[in-house]
């Protein structure tokens, strides 16, 4: 990419009323950026307008967290072999379809980033007159929290695996403000080395944050908030393999959580507005008004069976949830529809019946789960005795029974991950971080062998090319 291309975003998100009511000002082109600054209003329309950024289709709207990385991690069936997402359940990443995802995804993390950049800079310009200290402080936090948040899932999809030598090759550009000049290619652990410094910064201008006492409450977990940049910042110490100090983060981080209350099966199977995604467990998340039309896109049983992302049989996925009906994920997240295919279908992002009132699952993609911090506690704990601890809890949270012994600790994890993470692009990286190269598939329901080089997904060509 020659150049970060900056959109401020024309439009504002109601949070305090519903992800899906919008109100259009005026376009870019009415506006300087100086004048877009001079008030109060003009920051807060340039941090949404950051969040907005996050949740379209060509990052966690869609290819991140619903299909490309999904596919990636073979999750979900593809019935023809000439179907275009083949290409990314086969990892051919010179097929069109896969060149063109990943330069999508590429240039809208990058325009993401240059936002938050070119809102930074606003902060220490006008911001400093414009806005009172403690939001001006707040801002910058979760920019930060965002620009560390976009590098770090684009060194996990483009960088090498981390945990091995080749942590010194070169991996991304890490843009820390605005500039016509390209920016390095860094080596993978120098990129990480900013990737921390960012989190950290964030998580000092975010220390008087309340996130901990207001928990999921006022839509707090749909911005960056203080509890959501020390999750991230667990998992980039888990990405870099330092387990004893993500072990500590994560305990320290769980303490955080209490009002970030688990669900319920009554709120996961509530007939009129079910919270499938369990929003009230999400430590931070965004909002994608085209998510019911991305839904009925790939995952709706009206579909034709060459065209739906499913389970592809009920042996598939029944073998996933270990054959229990009890799962809480299970139960609500998967259906054999009462027409259509024959097989379970993927319903997690489905359309709830009642429409009318403010709930706060809809149009909502997690993008932090407080899970993922028992997952990350249980494997990086010093003994599988007390890992076995925390992978219970999630267990007992979700409709099963404890385990008893923690001898196949590991697998138990992995086999969770499995479960929790359907349609939120996360298992990919899990199999990456792990070297997981034998992954049960629904592609005719056997073990794929992921090949050596499909680790590595190469840097688009409209970046690479004139470098």
């Amino acid at each position: 990419m020659k150049r970060i291309s900056i959109y401020i975003l024309a439009s504002i998100l109601f949070c305090t009323t519903s992800c899906s009511k919008w109100l259009e000002v005026a376009p870019e082109d009415r506006f300087t950026e100086d004048q877009i600054f001079e008030t109060e209003v003009g920051f807060d329309e340039a941090m949404n307008g950051l969040y907005l950024g996050l949740a379209k289709d060509n990052l966690y709207g869609d290819k991140m967290t619903l299909t490309t990385v999904e596919l990636l991690a073979n999750r979900f069936h593809v019935l023809e072999s000439s179907s275009p997402y083949m290409s990314l359940c086969t990892w051919n990443y010179n097929a069109t379809y896969s060149l063109e995802s990943f330069s999508n995804i590429w240039s809208q993390a990058y325009t993401s980033i240059g936002n938050a950049n070119n809102l930074l800079a606003a902060l220490d310009k006008q911001g400093t007159t414009v806005l009172p200290d403690a939001k001006r402080t707040r801002l910058k936090g979760e920019a930060l929290a965002i620009r560390a948040y976009v590098h770090l899932d684009l060194l996990r999809l483009f960088g090498p695996v981390y945990n091995s030598v080749d942590s010194t090759k070169n991996a991304i550009p890490y843009y820390t403000q605005l500039s016509p000049e390209i920016e390095t290619i860094l080596p993978a652990n120098q990129a990480m080395n900013l990737i921390l410094k960012d989190i950290n910064q964030a998580l000092d201008y975010l220390k008087d944050d309340n996130s901990a006492e207001v928990g999921y409450n006022n839509y707090n977990n749909f911005r960056f908030n203080y509890v959501a940049a020390m999750a991230l910042k667990t998992r980039a110490l888990l990405w870099r393999n330092n387990k004893e100090e993500a072990f500590k983060l994560a305990n320290e981080t769980i303490a955080l959580t209490d009002n970030f209350t688990w669900v319920t099966i009554d709120q996961a199977k509530n007939p009129r507005n079910p919270d499938r995604i369990f929003v009230n467990e999400m430590l931070f998340g965004v909002c994608n008004d085209r998510l019911y039309l991305n839904y009925d896109k790939y995952f709706s049983f009206e579909l034709e069976p060459k065209s739906i992302l499913s389970s592809g049989s009920a042996t598939f996925i029944e073998n996933i949830y270990e054959k229990s009906s009890n799962d809480y994920r299970f139960e609500t997240q998967w259906k054999i529809p009462s027409y259509g295919v024959a097989y379970p279908t993927f319903f997690k992002f489905a359309d709830i019946t009642n429409k009318d009132g403010n709930y706060r699952q809809r149009f909502t993609i997690p993008l932090i789960r407080k899970s993922e911090l028992f997952y990350i506690a249980a494997e990086t704990a010093p003994n599988t005795a007390d890992g076995l601890v925390f992978l219970n809890k999630i267990r007992n949270q979700r409709g099963l029974s404890s385990l008893a012994s923690a001898s196949q600790i590991s697998n138990e994890i992995y086999k969770e991950y499995l479960k929790e993470f359907y349609g939120e692009g996360q298992v990919w990286y899990y199999y990456k971080r792990n070297r997981i190269s034998a992954i049960v598939s629904p592609n005719g329901d056997k073990t794929s062998a992921i090949p050596s080089n499909a680790w590595v997904v190469p840097l688009p060509l409209n970046e690479t090319d004139k470098r």
